[in-house]
């Protein structure tokens, strides 16, 4: 590999390995180290449910299978895979055929048919490894300048969520005018177009339309400008218009517009299906947004406990404790909120009044507040802390080669 290419790639390299045999991962560390002079982590897994699990905590850059003899599993391991990552290489590894355990020819065909790099005869040689390296180097660098995935969501209705996504969106706007998409995901009930006053020309479900033919230029048509230099993707508009979006259509969507923009704003629909559990795969970053209630701060305890479960890091994960209402007595501390949900609260976003003044008119508040105190100041720290995100190196795993882990 030209070592252009190695400098290119200013991280690690993640390499999900799949499969039953101990000696497997070894056997395929050794021929890494002699393939690439990038330095490489490995991450083994025995099974497709256990390899699934890893990469929802954290997503790999080619994931390499020794093949066995279940065409079927592997072709919905592949698929699933791919909802997330469209563009994610894959390289099938299977035993001799003059071995008796050689993989099952409908699984060979499975393998080509699933669109795989390359299928590479044990024992596994460098020289082979050596020939694919290139084009996983460089679907690694496009996903590590990619746009990033930023999602809002919360538990229930009436917190201040969409609010937040709109003037989120509107912020970093100004910031990178013509680098922002906001999708509406609350796919029947969406408010973002009204509260910028757009007409919604173009929605969620016409770009689902499009999924066959969606591209960077496509998006970038379809999303609806508004004046502060954002784009918009509207929510469908009526239930039979949102019936035309999958959670497939929804993830290439996410995924096409992170290549034509800097940020993805996602607004969502107050609720965890399988939609929505794509989304909060996608997503670089989550803002859980509470109101601070008894009933609202339970909804989120419980929400937390769901993402422990899909393996979805607290690193990607903040706490927005948004007083969208006047102060009354008895409403929960910040503190009480932060022991309720096990986790310190992020960011507390201050009652203003103004906020749904600004709604009514179609006018973000973002785009007038004042920035030094209250409200405004708030929102400058939240929108400057998303905005960081784009200059965050993806985290290194530790050593200079590759290694295996043996635990996830």
């Amino acid at each position: 590999m030209k070592n252009q290419d190695i400098q290119n790639l200013i991280r690690t390299l993640q390499v999900l390995v799949v499969g039953p045999s101990p000696e497997f991962a070894g056997e395929l560390e050794a021929a890494l180290l002699a393939a690439t002079e990038a330095r490489v982590s490995l991450r083994s897994t025995a099974d497709f449910s256990e390899a699934a699990g890893a990469s929802r905590a954290r997503l790999p850059d080619v994931v390499c299978i020794e093949l066995g003899s279940d065409a079927a599993k592997l072709r919905d391991f592949v698929a699933g895979l791919r909802v997330l990552a469209p563009d994610l290489p894959f390289v099938g590894i299977h035993a001799s055929v003059r071995e008796t355990s050689a993989s099952a020819p409908d699984v060979l065909v499975e393998a080509v048919r699933s669109g795989f790099l390359d299928v590479i005869e044990r024992p596994i040689s460098s020289a082979d490894l050596r020939r694919v390296m290139p084009q996983i180097i460089a679907a690694a660098r496009a996903r590590e300048t990619a746009g990033r995935v930023v999602v809002f969501h919360s538990t229930k209705g009436g917190v201040g969520k969409s609010t937040l996504s709109v003037n989120v969106a509107c912020g970093l706007a100004r910031l990178r005018p013509g680098r922002v998409l906001l999708i509406d995901a609350s796919l029947q009930l969406g408010v973002c177009a009204v509260a910028l006053d757009l007409p919604g020309k173009s929605t969620v479900a016409d770009a689902a339309r499009e999924r066959d033919r969606l591209d960077e230029r496509l998006i970038r048509e379809l999303a609806e400008p508004h004046d502060c230099g954002l784009r918009v993707l509207a929510s469908p508009r009526d239930p039979i218009d949102a019936a035309d979006v999958d959670d497939e259509a929804l993830a290439r969507i996410i995924a096409i517009g992170r290549r034509a923009f800097d940020y993805v704003i996602v607004d969502t629909l107050p609720t965890v299906d399988g939609t929505m559990l794509t989304i909060l795969d996608l997503a670089d970053q989550i803002y859980l947004v509470n109101q601070g209630t008894v009933p609202d701060v339970i909804g989120a305890a419980r929400l937390m406990q769901t993402l422990d479960e899909l393996d979805i890091a607290p690193g990607r994960r903040a706490v927005v404790l948004n007083r969208n209402l006047p102060p009354f007595a008895g409403a929960l501390t910040a503190a009480e909120v932060g022991d309720r949900l096990g986790t310190e609260v992020d960011y507390e976003i201050p009652h203003d009044k103004k906020v749904l003044t600004a709604l009514n008119l179609g006018e973000p508040r973002v785009l007038r507040a004042s920035t030094r105190f209250g409200w405004g100041r708030a929102m400058r720290e939240l929108v400057e802390d998303v905005d960081a995100l784009h200059a965050e190196a993806p985290e290194e795993d530790q050593g200079l080669s590759a290694h295996v882990e043996d635990t996830l």
